[in-house]
């Protein structure tokens, strides 16, 4: 069982880390669940190396084992996270109409995955965060740079307008 997966590369609109970040380098303020809900926010990176480290061993005696940090964090406390880290002046907005009910809160078992497979998650919440903010900025910057060279059209004439 895989936790929460947040990390650079991905652009799903739909996942809590993308759209916050992407909302604050807008100039949007999120709006969010409650933010109550907690999850074992696990490193991009370092489930790639858990199921690595996974696929290496000639058995593996459990019929299941958890690839994540073994660490709750609230919803609402990732997003403040991320708000500090990129410095956004907008407040987030948090609605408890937004929760999902009879979401669960499963936290890994850390210290019976790294007895199974020798793997435990190295990434801390807040490099992760760091390192995944750094990847939206790089994409956003590249997306405008982009745009700035693609001539912009005038619905009203074939004319192409310099871009503003």
């Amino acid at each position: 069982r895989i936790g929460m997966v947040y990390g650079p590369d991905d652009p799903n609109e739909h996942r809590l880390v993308p759209s916050v970040i992407s909302a604050f380098l807008r100039g949007q303020a999120p709006v969010l669940s409650s933010g109550r809900r907690r999850c074992d926010w696990v490193y991009v990176g370092d489930v790639a190396q858990a199921l690595l480290q996974a696929a290496t061993l000639r058995r593996i005696d459990e019929p299941s084992f958890d690839v994540g940090s073994g660490r709750l964090t609230s919803i609402r406390r990732v997003v403040e996270l991320i708000r500090s880290h990129l410095g956004a002046p907008l407040d987030p907005v948090f609605s408890d109409e937004l929760d999902r009910p009879n979401e669960q809160e499963r936290c890994a078992d850390a210290d019976k995955t790294f007895r199974v497979t020798g793997w435990r998650a190295q990434t801390s919440l807040t490099e992760g965060l760091l390192r995944t903010i750094a990847w939206h900025k790089r994409v956003a910057i590249d997306e405008s740079s982009a745009s700035a060279l693609v001539p912009q059209f005038d619905n009203r004439s074939s004319r192409a307008r310099p871009p503003l």
